[in-house]
């Protein structure tokens, strides 16, 4: 049995396959100790299964611990020990200002105080050479002075690091030496690329992130094996791949988009069963919304992604966010403008309709109002909703100040959040040249197959697929992942006939590298290489991340890189220069190891059917009146058969509101919905 667990803001999924059948659980999350919940969900499936704990043979996880953690300033302590006259790297930045004209202009968050940055005397250049070596005397009283002022966790970061990190390497073994209780971090160690202030904010944020991550993978582990389950866990990385769970906390910030990643290997591993290779992915949950882009199977990476204003270097699927969710509340500000979220109910104390306390309309008590989330749906098969209660929150928090009928103000609520979705899709899509009406949208996450018509009408897409599972599709996709790792180098040179061997020589220095890790290992599956490199056009600042051929290189290699990049760079700018010098900032090689999910197969899952609780409910699909809409157990639909909308889908872990104008049936390869548009 393979065992998926993603935890989200309000509930945690669990998806396990044993051999060709399949099994959930959705419980309630737990809050502030997520990991308190991971022994009872994994005795939850392994109960559903019949099975015990030693009959697992892989679990592997996702989590937000690491982006809640940085939202809510959650971290640790962190000293920054520098070169010296780069103490403020961290507060100057690159200059930017996400407004230009607020006058009320908050500073950007710093996350180490001035008085813990402080500078020490050593040098290496752009090239590697050590020019002035650091002083052990020097190091130590600056670490005995950030301890003195509560650091508990310190950072070396230096300047060229990435070139040779002798320097930091050297003068971190001495603070270890010192101040044994102390995690002690290195720039080059976290990320071995140029630009400092992007490398010493991702150090710095490895840093305070650290011992969070640390004690919370020792809480998981010790909960999966109080489960009974005996295989060290796999933790998801933002990259799409997966690590074992002794190696994740080295670089926590590698998981700050640990569960939508493995939402959009969900997604790809789905799409590819009906032929399907552009997407858009819409993963809607209790908190957020991410959206991303997929083009011939493979999503798009990036290098760099800011949290908190923070920037973060590490590979990372692409995706837009936006604090849109299931649990988003809704609320009217000072000057009288209806918003909703980025504040969530979460799962304590919830939305109003869930009957846990919450009294703050949310989006889902939106949908209960109106009936396309009925109170005959069973939220994880335990417990309903109630609508009297999302009645009395809507009218209070947005009907009332707004002086709106109940209807009115819960249609307000979804037009608002399915606004700032399409404006978020529109970001992926449009606004990168990329027009949406070519994808095949596929929703879900607990709340996504709610909007998926409505966002699918605003974007003009006419195809929608709605998983077998959409709450569990990010639990699901953890499964299809690979054990992952990225070897690289980061340079300045240009790409030129006499560049070309010596960068063909660094690329089998890292071949070698991965095929040396991937020994190392122990598995047996499958394994690929991809060769990348960060390219851009002499005198650009930013790069683009473009394949490369394989290995051996030849007189032909130069014109191939130079088409590919002049490609990429004319799909995604609009324009490519011809003839100008092109620049290789770094090479990558990314290692993945097949570790048993290659030839997974997504169906319904075993006794997971809800039984149907009437003929139709009214549904107000608009403000004036409510129309009789058929309710249908979506795993028991009639297979194959086109059945016009309007309709509501119900099961375990999510429900699906099929839009009037659109038709649906189910999907005989996998057992999901396909949605089109009625001709």
């Amino acid at each position: 049995m393979r065992i998926g667990i993603d935890i989200g803001g309000t509930f945690t999924d669990v998806f396990a396959v044993d051999g060709g059948q399949t099994f959930i659980a959705k419980v309630p999350s737990s809050y502030p100790d997520p990991s308190a919940v991971i022994s009872s969900a994994v005795q939850a499936v392994l109960s559903k299964a019949g099975k015990a704990g030693d009959h697992v043979t892989a679990l592997i996880h996702g989590t937000t611990v690491a982006t809640n953690a940085v939202i809510e300033r959650e971290l640790a302590v962190v000293g920054l020990i520098t070169t010296a006259g780069f103490r403020d790297v961290l507060a100057i930045g690159r200059q930017t200002r996400n407004t230009l004209y607020q006058l009320d202009f908050t500073p950007r968050w710093v996350p180490v105080a001035r008085q813990r940055r402080l500078e020490v005397n050593e040098r290496t250049d752009h090239a590697g050479r050590v020019l002035t070596a650091p002083d052990r005397d020097e190091v130590l009283d600056a670490a005995a002075e950030l301890v003195a002022q509560g650091a508990t966790a310190i950072c070396v970061a230096f300047l060229h690091s990435y070139a040779n990190d002798a320097n930091e390497r050297e003068a971190a073994a001495w603070i270890r030496q010192a101040h044994p209780e102390l995690g002690v971090w290195t720039s080059a160690s976290a990320v071995p690329e140029f630009r400092e202030y992007e490398r010493f904010s991702t150090a710095v944020v490895d840093a305070a992130l650290g011992q969070t991550m640390t004690t919370y993978l020792g809480r998981f582990v010790d909960q999966s094996r109080s489960a009974g389950v005996i295989p060290e866990p796999y933790l998801m990385e933002s990259s799409g791949g997966v690590v074992r769970m002794s190696e994740a906390a080295v670089r926590p910030t590698r998981t700050l988009l640990s569960g939508p990643a493995g939402g959009v290997l969900g997604a790809i591993n789905l799409a590819q069963r009906h032929d399907r290779a552009d997407l858009l992915t819409f993963d809607m949950g209790g908190t957020s919304a991410d959206i991303g882009v997929i083009r011939g199977g493979a999503p798009e990476m990036v290098n760099i992604r800011h949290f908190e204003d923070l920037p973060v270097l590490g590979s990372t699927v692409a995706l837009e966010a936006i604090g849109a969710g299931g649990g988003s509340i809704a609320w009217v500000d000072r000057g009288g403008r209806l918003q909703v979220g980025p504040r969530s109910a979460g799962s304590v104390p919830g939305p109003a309709a869930y009957r846990t306390g919450g009294t703050e309309a949310t989006v889902t008590d939106a949908h209960v109002v109106l009936g396309t989330l009925p109170e005959a749906a069973r939220l994880g098969n335990s417990f309903g909703v109630d609508r009297e209660l999302a009645v009395a929150a809507v009218e209070r928090s947005v009907g009332t100040p707004l002086n709106l009928d109940v209807i009115s103000a819960a249609h307000a609520i979804l037009d608002m959040v399915n606004t700032n979705m399409a404006l978020a899709a529109r970001r992926a899509t449009v606004a990168r040249g990329i027009d949406p009406r070519s994808l095949t949208l596929v929703a879900y996450g607990g709340a996504g197959p709610l909007h998926a018509t409505a966002l699918a009408a605003e974007l003009g897409i006419d195809e929608v697929i709605i998983p077998p599972h959409p709450g569990m599709l990010s639990a699901m996709g953890l499964l299809v992942s690979d054990l992952r790792k990225e070897f690289m180098r980061s340079f300045v040179a240009e790409l030129n006939p006499s560049t070309v061997n010596q960068l063909a020589d660094t690329a089998k220095i890292l071949m070698a590298e991965a095929a040396a890790w991937r020994d190392d290992q122990g598995e047996t599956g499958s394994w690929t290489a991809t060769l990348e490199a960060e390219l851009r056009y002499r005198g650009q600042e930013h790069t683009l991340r473009a394949g490369l051929p394989d290995l051996p290189w030849d007189a032909h290699t130069l014109d191939l890189i130079t088409d590919n990049f002049s490609e990429l760079h004319e799909n995604l700018n609009g324009y490519r220069v011809t003839g100008e010098d092109i620049e290789m900032t770094s090479l990558r090689v990314t290692c993945a190891i097949d570790v048993g999910g290659s030839d997974l197969q997504l169906q319904y899952a075993s006794g997971s059917g809800l039984a149907l609780s009437s003929s139709d409910t009214p549904v107000w699909w608009t403000p004036d009146h409510p129309v009789p809409t058929p309710v249908f157990s979506a795993p028991d639909l009639h297979r194959e058969k086109w059945i016009d909308g309007p309709a509501v889908l119900l099961q375990e872990d999510s429900t699906c509101a099929v839009g009037p104008g659109y038709r649906f049936r189910t999907l005989s390869a996998t057992g999901g919905v396909a949605i089109q548009r009625t001709p």
